[in-house]
């Protein structure tokens, strides 16, 4: 009987296991078509964002312009040869594509005379990491390189002669410490790397006014974009390796960054530089009515041009090496003794804190202060003088009696309302100088103040430090009639098509309220200081303009080290518009003998 059923039981589990098969053969075509058909346009979107790249390209910068129209800072087209991946690439291994690449390399360089640099792990950290962009093998071609590329015998394949906007200092090392330089953005520390797949960096400003301009103009409280212009942006669709096969049309084209116009006058700045070109040292020029910068030249300088499209590093290192130090601007970071330059201010301090302008004192050529004394710049003595006399023959016996009286609590008053021991303002890197005090001293040095000390900084020594900017500055003040100006060298803003879109105002830091009968006094001397035949800063006397000087000589350092710093400053009115000015020179003769002359060339040339 169980014989009998045995076929039947063996045809029953024959159904039951097809139809298992033909229910997962159903599942499985269902699922199939539920990929394929269903879902066709999700999977078409997910291999599109796949294959899919979007590519940053930077903008250029905008440019640098003087007052006057000089173009300091521009974009200037530049040649390279760049080989392109995707037209190069070879069947086969990777080594295949390297060894075509160097070989074309090769090529190109035996035609135009270089040696190129590519080298097989080059090659292939571009194509792992960057296979879509262009691989630059040449830069900066020549006219004459481009004639024989152009003349390659047979053409390499994926080879091509690219233009690139390139920053351009037309004026190598004049202005250097106002322009400052350009690098490539580090594209790790972007703000928006994670917007482009391919990141191709922006120039960005490093220094001077490339960086404080770089990105926004201060001024208009960030209301206005600067130098660096939008980046674009282009789509291209790549294949499982990368490499470029079409380029789609959504593009974003790149905008140009916005112009800026200096306060600087080219010609002013020529004309300093050049005075000052085998001399360290610094020349200030400012409008006294504003505070604008007209020139600021700092000695020794070095070649902004030769920062683009890169630095040596054998041209950074001689600039690290030079111990005259060419990429400190002395200008607004150089903190020197004024020496007799202060005495107009501790002239004004004198006369506002109680000493009659017609006090008179006979100047032996020597002070005493307890066992120590101090000489005059005449060592015979000056006779009897008054406070325009003092300065028209920087007196230091005059000064260190009458500031002995006064003190330093009163002195430094006056000297911090002329801005001394305080940032300017300036939009660049500056140092504060030095302002005197018991508690600075005794923090620094562990001594305590005394009367000799007092005595020191009544003629511009001991514990007192300004920058030639400082300078400037408070001889403006003198100028204009108490008005202490924060220095500006941003004029105004254009736009790429021309238009002014911004113009920058001058900014008063403060109104010292000083006697008009004081302040007449004190331009008395320093006229007579250039006028008179006795006058320290005769030299300077010029007949394209009247000046009104002061000559200042420090001496720093000890022993055989020991040295002087010179000093010039003066203002004078021209065409309606007066000037001031600070020259210093380092390791000179004296402010007389060495900067006064260099005034008076500076003005010659300039305005006459």
């Amino acid at each position: 009987m169980r014989l009998q059923n045995e076929p039947a039981i063996s045809i029953r589990r024959v159904l039951a296991v097809s139809a298992v098969f033909f229910v997962f053969y159903v599942l499985v075509v269902f699922r199939l078509w539920q990929e394929q058909i269903l879902q066709e346009s999700y999977h078409d979107t997910v291999i599109a964002r796949q294959s899919v790249r979007r590519i940053r390209i930077p903008a250029p910068r905008g440019r640098i312009f003087t007052e006057d129209g000089a173009m300091l800072a521009g974009n200037s087209p530049v040649y390279n040869i760049v080989f392109h991946l995707q037209e190069m690439r070879q069947p086969g291994r990777a080594s295949k594509t390297i060894d075509f690449m160097l070989s074309a390399a090769e090529r190109a360089a035996a035609a135009i005379g270089r040696e190129h640099s590519l080298t097989p792990e080059s090659i292939q950290t571009h194509m792992n990491y960057t296979p879509a962009l262009p691989m630059t093998v040449f830069e900066n071609l020549d006219e004459i390189e481009l004639a024989k590329i152009s003349e390659i015998p047979e053409p390499v394949p994926g080879m091509e002669v690219v233009t690139e906007p390139q920053r351009e200092y037309y004026f190598g090392s004049m202005a250097a410490h106002i322009i400052g330089f350009v690098r490539k953005d580090d594209p790790k520390s972007a703000k928006d790397r994670e917007d482009f797949f391919y990141y191709i960096p922006d120039e960005t400003g490093k220094d001077g006014m490339e960086k404080v301009y770089d990105s926004s103009i201060p001024e208009s409280y960030g209301a206005i974009s600067g130098l660096r212009g939008t980046a674009g942006s282009s789509l291209v669709m790549v294949d499982y390796r990368g490499i470029i096969h079409k380029t789609l049309g959504n593009s974003v084209p790149e905008r140009i960054g916005h112009d800026i116009v200096l306060t600087i006058n080219s010609r002013a700045q020529a004309l300093a530089e050049g005075l000052l070109a085998d001399k360290p040292g610094a020349i200030v020029l400012l409008d006294a009515g504003s505070g604008a910068v007209l020139a600021m030249a700092s000695s020794p300088s070095y070649d902004i041009s030769r920062f683009v499209p890169q630095l040596s590093p054998s041209y950074w290192g001689t600039l690290n090496s030079n111990p005259d130090r060419p990429m400190f601007n002395r200008a607004t970071l150089g903190e020197y003794e004024p020496g007799s330059i202060i005495k107009p201010i501790i002239g004004l301090s004198l006369l506002e804190h109680g000493m009659p302008p017609e006090e008179r004192i006979n100047c032996p050529g020597r002070s005493f202060i307890g066992d120590a004394s101090i000489r005059c710049a005449n060592r015979s003595g000056h006779g009897n003088l008054d406070l325009v006399g003092a300065i028209e023959q920087s007196c230091n016996v005059f000064f260190i009696e009458e500031g002995r009286v006064a003190g330093l609590e009163k002195l430094a008053d006056t000297l911090a309302s002329f801005g001394v021991g305080k940032m300017t303002g300036i939009p660049i890197a500056e140092r504060p100088g030095l302002l005197p005090s018991r508690s600075e001293l005794y923090h620094r040095t562990g001594r305590r103040w005394n009367v000799f000390e007092t005595a020191l900084i009544s003629i511009g020594q001991g514990n007192l430090r300004i920058t030639p900017l400082q300078a400037a500055l408070f001889t403006a003040a003198i100028a204009n009639g108490g008005t202490l100006w924060r220095p500006y060298l941003l004029k105004e803003v254009l736009d790429p098509g021309g238009n002014v879109i911004f113009i920058n105002q001058p900014c008063s830091r403060a109104d010292l309220n000083i006697r008009r009968d004081f302040l007449d006094i004190i331009r008395n001397g320093m006229f007579q200081s250039v006028h008179s035949s006795r006058g320290s800063g005769r030299a300077a006397k010029t007949p394209v303009i009247e000046l009104y000087g002061k000559t200042g000589t420090a001496e720093v350092g000890h022993g055989e080290s020991r040295r002087k710093n010179a000093w010039f400053i003066a203002f004078g009115e021209h065409s309606g518009r007066t000037y001031a000015t600070a020259v210093f020179i380092e390791d000179g003769v004296s402010g007389g003998k060495t900067c006064a002359p260099v005034a008076k060339q500076f003005f010659d040339s300039w305005l006459d």
